[in-house]
């Protein structure tokens, strides 16, 4: 073939990478928006309030630092499970062992686990009436009673 011959092929793969680069972009058809965003983080000079108390099971907002740094793990949690679900199909705790990266005194602990859902529980040493849950739906933070093991 000539190079004259090849022009429209080229363009035709040109258009289909570029088709499907901006496809891997796009949210999951069906796939809920994660419920709770993470609040901004206080200016430097503003002194960090403590939680709000709300009744247990209850979705509040955290500006803690730790609150903030919890729930960014939270959220890679997330991303985590739903990029094995991806890969594979199933949801799997596998690549939170592997690639989770949690900030001192946070640990999660997985409540609930089966091919299309799952429950993660991710709570942090110096927040012990706070759990982040962590779902297919996205990632919640509620008031809980005492997080700490005895």
């Amino acid at each position: 073939m000539t190079p004259a011959a090849l022009r429209p092929i080229r363009l035709g793969l040109a258009a289909l990478c570029a088709a499907l680069a901006l496809a891997a972009c796009a949210p999951r058809a069906g796939a809920p928006a994660p419920t709770q965003t993470p609040a901004p983080r206080p200016a430097p000079e503003t002194p960090t309030a403590p939680p709000e108390r709300e009744a247990p099971g209850e979705t509040i907002v955290l500006t803690d630092p730790v609150a903030l740094e919890t729930d960014r793990a939270a959220r890679e949690a997330f991303h985590l499970m739903e990029l094995a679900y991806l890969e594979t199909g199933a949801y799997s705790a596998n690549i939170l062992l592997a690639e989770l990266t949690l900030p001192s005194g946070v640990r999660w602990m997985l409540e609930d686990l089966s091919e299309t859902s799952y429950t993660l529980r991710i709570t942090a040493d110096a927040l012990p009436t706070v759990a982040w849950f962590v779902t297919p739906e996205g990632v919640v933070a509620r008031q809980v009673e005492d997080n700490r093991i005895r």
